[in-house]
């Protein structure tokens, strides 16, 4: 099979911190978690052309996990 057939993202915390770890929200494309004072955030971007449709996705990706980040100011978030 080639890409994610099933879909789905994780994120997953050490069962020692799950206590302090929180879904700020998930969508179809991604997922944040808040760990006390760092934010967390696995974003899936398909692989597609560069048709207006494919950008306009990406975009729209990118914009919403702007926002949720700018919602959450206070805290740090780390990029892999």
């Amino acid at each position: 099979m080639v890409g994610r057939p099933c879909g789905g993202l994780s994120i997953l915390v050490r069962s020692n911190l799950a206590v302090k770890a929180k879904l700020v929200t998930v969508g179809k494309h991604f997922i944040v978690v808040s760990l006390g004072t760092v934010l967390l955030v696995n974003v899936y971007l398909t692989t597609c052309d560069s048709t207006e449709e494919c950008r306009s996705q990406f975009m729209d990706i990118l914009w919403a996990v702007g926002e949720i980040i700018d919602q959450h100011s206070s805290c740090d978030w780390w990029r892999f």
